[in-house]
């Protein structure tokens, strides 16, 4: 969780300030990331195949779903992390109404995130704890859809292009997923409990 953590806080400050000085750490981070996953999924399905008591079968079962679902808010910092080396590419920079939007949802990303793996590794999300989760995580998606929103409403105004605009949509769906693989990784910490 800390290398997944930690290519989140380097991809969105790269692509929140279109900086590529870190895109080597992310890259090598995502190698470690997937070769963790491959590992600890082998094993994990090892041990799914032993004679274990149905909580033992289901807690494995959680773990797995939340272990795929860390991999992907990996998956979704590299592609952060080739996004902003596309805009660094073209010369493309997000205004400074952009940038707001988009530091602010990845501000309540990071919260939501740190909360759910934080759930999930002490196995005590409750009922209300989650639905507070789930909140957080739909508020993400409302931000997301408002920036689009306004989005068009710049572009139409003219003030900014409509190239950096489609990195910038791809950008927001990031943001949004990210959020719903978060509240993922805490529902699998409340189901683990119910048997």
């Amino acid at each position: 969780t800390k290398l997944v953590r930690e290519n989140l806080v380097l991809s969105t400050a790269a692509m929140l300030n279109n900086d590529l000085s870190q895109a080597k750490t992310i890259e090598e981070n995502e190698r470690k990331i997937d070769f963790l996953n491959n590992g600890i999924s082998s094993y994990l399905v090892k041990i799914n195949v032993m004679e274990m008591n149905e909580q033992d079968a289901q807690y494995v079962a959680r773990v797995y779903q939340a272990l795929n679902d860390l991999e992907r808010i990996g998956d979704y910092a590299e592609i952060l992390l080739s996004l902003t080396e596309k805009n660094v590419d073209q010369s493309f920079v997000y205004s400074d109404k952009a940038k707001a939007e988009l530091a602010e949802i990845v501000e309540n990303d990071m919260m939501l995130y740190e909360a759910c793996v934080a759930d999930f590794m002490a196995q005590h999300t409750q009922d209300e704890e989650l639905r507070q989760l789930a909140k957080m995580q739909r508020k993400i998606s409302d931000q997301a859809a408002q920036s689009q929103v306004n989005h068009l409403k710049r572009m139409r105004a003219e003030e900014c292009a409509a190239a950096p605009g489609v990195g910038f949509v791809e950008v927001l769906n990031c943001l949004d997923r990210i959020g719903g693989h978060s509240i993922n990784v805490a529902e699998a910490s409340l189901a683990s409990k119910r048997f």
